[in-house]
Order: C-alpha cells, then structure tokens, then sequence
C-alpha cells in the first residue's frame, strides 16, 4: 500500500486500540482464547460489530485468531492489561479520548495561525482545560502515569543519585516516578510540584507508599515560583509542553531554587539536527497539536539553559527515545 494511504488510516488504528483499552480486552484474554460470542457478552457490545473490530485488530497482529471467530492476546497487546508491569492501557485511553483526538482535525488551524491545535478546538490550553474538567484530567493523569512507570526504570538505571539529597519533580503528576526513585535512594527527600488537582493524588500515592514523612508535595504554578533549597531540579516532559519564552521562566524558577552544586536535570526526547525519518518529528507534531510546545535539539536545549542561567554540562544517552540533559547553574 502506498505510504500516504498508509498513514491517512493512522486514525483508525488509534481508535482500534482506544476501543480494545475501553472494553478491556486484553484483561479478558490474559487467561485464554475467547469466542467473539463470549467476548460480545463480556462487553456488553454487539456481536458483529465486534467481531468487525477483532477482526482488524487481527491484521495489525495486537490479538490473533486461533480458530475461525475465537480471539487470542499477543505479546503486543500485553501491555494493555491493566496490571501489566508496563502497561500503557490508560495512555491508549488518553490518547484516543475525544479531548485529546479533537483536536488533530484542527492542525491545520496551528499550522495557519500558531499556537497549540487543542486551543482553537476548545478555546482553552491543555492545562487549563484540565483544571475545569475534572473527568479529563483524570484520564490525563492516568496515562501520564503508565509513561512515568517506565521512565522511573529509565533514569535509575542512567543516573547517578549519590551526590543529591534533595529532589524536586516539577510537573511530577501523580507522583509515580518520584516516588520510585526515593524508594530505590532512602537517603534522599523529596519534593512534587504539580497543579493542584494533580498534586492532590500524588500527596495520596506518597501516604500510601509510606513517603509522606519524606516527600513534601506542593499544588502551584511553576510559572510563578518553584521551591528553593533543592540540589536536583527534575523535568520530566515539561519543557516539551512550552514555547521557548515560558520553557526558560521555569528554568529561571529552577535557578532561583537551585542549591549550591546543584543540578537540573531534563528528561526528553532529543531531536537529531539531521533527523528525516522516524517518530521524533511526530512526537514535535504532538506537541504542535496539544500544547503548543516544542520537541528540541541538543544545542536548543543548550540555548535555554544559557540564556535562564544554566550550562548544558552533559547528555546521557538511554536505552529508549528518551535523554537525560544535564545543566549547572552558572
């Protein structure tokens, strides 16, 4: 099939894979194949229609079918469990939710004016919206979270925690990845800086993790101020969501709070200076339609750093599409 035609049918495969996570397929198949009859009742959906929906996910290898109209999980679809220990259950119903699919109708919208695709679909950024839809924000919270399971693997494997004892995760969500990190490092304290609404549930993640004497978590604007005293400044795909003007305002917060022999630390997707194919240009893409923010290159991220007081002093490549970009106050 011709690559065009390929990708103009990018949407249904994210809705195929929205459907199978709402109706939570793969925790139905975990034990064993199932008849489309049997998966209908399960579901409450309608049999042919379903069928229709396996059927394709089929050709797209995420179940298989044994036997004529009998569905079996793959490797692939694995993670849409729910209690896969890397599942991306709750990211697949982020993604294909109608406030976050809304808006690709709208890019061209950005492309002619600027600015972020979910603004002129909903007259309000990402954030803002979430604070006024409680149920989205939820559903935002949650997918962040399965990113965050595998990112908290990431950075314990890459970076080294012995000189910090202080670490604040700016826009730290729910709280996951701080939380395994001061559950790898006990010498460490913590402290989580998120909206309110989201600074809420990781307060109730840190009580039920036992951290709460170790963790202190803060609802706010890192716009505004960040806390001080703090020898790690952690940015877990934070500054992606921003234009270059308000990526370097939480730097500069990050400057103000720094200790001594402090570092800020950006976990991202780095954009090669040559890069043609691949997904990092769709990952730019995403933040074009979502927030309005940017994907950036190595001597971008080197620019803000200067310009909010910081020196880029290394890049540590890992083993996903992620880097971890280190700066030192100047």
């Amino acid at each position: 099939m011709n690559q065009a035609i390929q990708m103009i049918y990018g949407k249904e495969q994210t809705q195929l894979i929205f459907v199978a996570a709402s109706l939570g397929v793969a925790d139905l198949l975990k034990d064993g194949p199932m008849s489309i009859e049997t998966l209908a009742a399960a579901t409450d959906t309608h049999t042919p229609s379903l069928y229709r929906v396996m059927r394709a996910l089929v050709s797209h290898s995420v179940v298989a079918e044994p036997e004529p109209r009998q569905f079996a999980l793959t490797p692939s679809a694995e993670p849409l469990q729910t209690d896969h220990p890397r599942s991306i259950r709750n990211y697949a119903l982020m993604h294909g939710s109608e406030r976050f699919f809304r808006p690709y109708a709208n890019m061209l919208s950005s492309v002619k004016a600027g600015g972020s695709a979910f603004e002129h679909t909903y007259s309000s950024n990402l954030y803002d919206h979430a604070r006024e839809h409680p149920e989205d924000a939820g559903v935002f919270d949650a997918g962040m979270t399965d990113l965050a399971k595998s990112d908290a693997s990431t950075i314990l494997d890459h970076y080294d925690f012995s000189r910090v004892r202080t670490v604040a995760d700016i826009g730290g969500g729910a709280g996951l990845l701080l939380a395994r990190i001061l559950k790898t490092h006990q010498s460490l304290s913590g402290t989580l800086f998120d909206l309110p609404h989201s600074a809420q549930a990781a307060l109730e993640l840190m009580v039920a993790e036992g951290l709460h004497d170790r963790c202190e978590v803060i609802g706010g604007d890192f716009f505004a101020s960040l806390p001080t005293g703090i020898d790690l400044f952690l940015l877990k795909a934070v500054l992606m969501d921003w234009e270059d003007e308000q990526a370097i305002r939480i730097l500069q917060n990050c400057r103000d709070g720094i200790n001594v022999g402090g570092r800020v630390l950006v976990m991202q997707t780095l954009i090669p200076d040559d890069i043609i194919h691949g997904s990092y240009p769709l990952s730019d893409i995403r933040m074009l339609v979502l927030t309005g923010g940017r994907e950036r290159t190595v001597s971008e991220y080197g620019h803000l750093y200067e310009i909010a007081g910081f020196k880029l002093n290394r890049v540590i490549p890992t083993d996903g599409p992620t880097s971890l970009i280190e700066g030192v106050p100047v």
